[in-house]
């Protein structure tokens, strides 16, 4: 069984993701796939952090994985519970007539299929991962040097391990 922390249950989505960087539109293999948020990158560098290129234009697009843990510390049989909190967010431009949330809907949908393909136990670092929430999407005004909205999709696991020690 694989060592449970934030840490190694974030880089099981991050692969995951990256392993279908084609299908959710990138040129490159890694694709634009963060392993941190964007209000955690410096603001300076936010233009750098959500640009991608995207049918051979550079073009707002990025996804990114988050996780945060809790422990429960009254475990029984001194073994600890702890809970992942999942983040799974799009970065996408809105564009024109309905083009940009289209495609951020299409690549939600590539990313939800790439965990479920993890199975419930997120390639065995969890012992159990709930299914995504719906996917909750809010627009961001212009950021600085990229003209137009963005559109931020968010979507939420939760996954829990229970072990000795972590």
């Amino acid at each position: 069984m694989a060592t449970s922390t934030e840490t190694t249950v974030r880089q099981v989505i991050v692969d995951a993701l990256r392993g279908v960087s084609s299908d959710l539109g990138f040129d490159e293999t890694q694709g634009n796939i963060k392993d941190y948020l964007l209000e955690y990158e410096e603001p300076t560098l936010w233009a750098n952090y959500l640009r991608a290129s995207v049918g051979g234009k550079q073009v707002v697009r990025c996804v990114a994985a988050e996780v945060m843990a809790s422990e429960n510390w009254y475990g029984m049989g001194n073994k600890l519970k702890r809970t992942y909190q999942i983040a799974v967010v799009l970065y996408f431009a809105k564009g024109v007539r309905g083009e940009g949330i289209n495609a951020l809907i299409e690549a939600a949908r590539v990313a939800r299929g790439a965990i479920h393909q993890l199975n419930q136990t997120l390639s065995n670092t969890v012992d159990f991962a709930s299914g995504a929430t719906v996917l909750d999407v809010s627009e961001q005004g212009e950021i600085d040097s990229i003209p137009g909205s963005i559109l931020v999709g968010r979507m939420e696991y939760v996954a829990e391990k229970v072990a000795p020690d972590f």
